[in-house]
């Protein structure tokens, strides 16, 4: 106790590991555990010019692919 490993640390999470392949991350809509809480995620990203894809974090489709395994 008290010796400031947790100084700067904005959050903790937890994970349950299921029966899943190793490397994959799964997610339902509503309640799956005994939990009161959630959370909120940000995403980022940077737009780009259509000729040139490699220069761009596109946002919405990391959030269209986390929508899309939720609702799996």
């Amino acid at each position: 106790m008290g010796q400031g490993v947790l100084e700067g640390v904005d959050a903790i999470f937890g994970v349950h590991m299921a029966n899943q392949a190793t490397g994959t991350i799964s997610a339902r809509k509503g309640v799956t555990s005994t939990v009161a809480g959630g959370f909120f995620a940000t995403i980022k990203g940077q737009g780009s010019h259509a000729p040139m894809p490699q220069n761009c974090a596109d946002p919405v489709l990391v959030a269209a692919q986390i929508g899309y395994d939720a609702a799996v």
